[in-house]
């Protein structure tokens, strides 16, 4: 049952709640790297440094080497440090926030689509924080896609709005043309 499924998460000599023991300790070990030095604090150790930091941890009692970030948000910490998650977070905060926001705003029918950008991003966010996700390719292209689409969603209506406003009604243009068999075709004659 689902009640089951959470108690084993919370169980930390199951393997789903040693899971969750995996993570915490992860996070505290980079947090710990981190507190070393204030310039590390600040700018982390750069891109694919998690390797070479030779993290060991312990996990219910066992020593463990950690030799892979299994978290986006770990991952970005070490090597960003504090400004770059930072930067990170206010930037997906915002396409987050922002597809919240169209959905509010745009008026049924439009606004479904919003709602999927937020349930997308909000899925990819939490996956962030379980799995080194951000760092694989096509799952990466997807999130950047989007939140492209997210930001460009409204401007999108907004175009199709003047768009449709510009074309001229089917009764408009029966008035303006008199003859419909009418030669419409420019004459050739010079004209003086």
């Amino acid at each position: 049952t689902i009640w089951n499924d959470y108690m084993a998460t919370v169980d930390n000599h199951s393997s789903q709640g040693e899971s969750y023991v995996y993570r915490y300790e992860l996070y505290r070990l980079v947090i710990e790297k981190l507190g070393e030095s204030p310039f590390r604090m600040i700018w982390g150790y750069g891109p694919q440094s998690f390797p070479s930091l030779h993290l060991i941890g312990s996990i219910n009692g066992r020593a463990m080497a950690f030799v892979s970030c299994d978290s986006s948000i770990a991952a970005l910490l070490v090597e960003t440090g504090y400004i770059g998650i930072a930067i990170m977070g206010l930037l997906l905060l915002y396409a987050l926030l922002t597809a919240f926001r169209n959905f509010v705003k745009l008026p049924r029918p439009k606004d479904q689509l919003c709602i999927l950008f937020f349930a997308n991003l909000f899925a990819f966010y939490f996956e962030m924080t379980n799995v080194a996700i951000l760092g694989w390719g096509q799952q990466t292209i997807l999130l950047w896609m989007i939140i492209a689409m997210t930001m460009i969603y409204p401007s999108l209506l907004g175009s199709e709005t003047v768009s449709q406003a510009k074309l001229p009604s089917p009764r408009t243009l029966e008035h303006e043309i008199d003859d419909p068999f009418q030669d419409v075709t420019p004459s050739l004659a010079p004209s003086r």
